[in-house]
């Protein structure tokens, strides 16, 4: 009994079960991951990036930040008349 555990022990190259079970698992879930990563890059490419896109231009807007001071500025100048023709004034200058 003793020699057949010394043999068992002394024996070079062996992997325990375990360990190849370790192994093979980690390779299966690598392989898994690079089955799944062209999937995953090929969504955020076609849909995510252009709607993000569209999401921050539809809530970002340069004309408004830019005119809403002047807008602003004449309809407080203003006297409480005219207030059509400065609207038709500002829509010329917004276009």
């Amino acid at each position: 009994m003793a020699t057949m555990a010394a043999e068992i022990a002394g024996t070079a190259g062996v992997v325990p079960m375990r360990i190849e079970l370790q192994r093979a698992e980690r390779r299966r879930k690598l392989k898994a991951q690079t089955l799944v990563l062209p999937l995953l890059l090929c969504i955020l490419i076609t849909l995510v990036l252009p709607n993000g896109r569209k999401i921050f231009s539809a809530v970002h807007d340069d004309t408004l930040l830019r005119l809403m001071p002047r807008a602003m500025a004449e309809l407080s100048s203003s006297d409480g008349r005219g207030y059509r023709m400065k609207a038709r004034t500002l829509l010329s200058r917004w276009a």
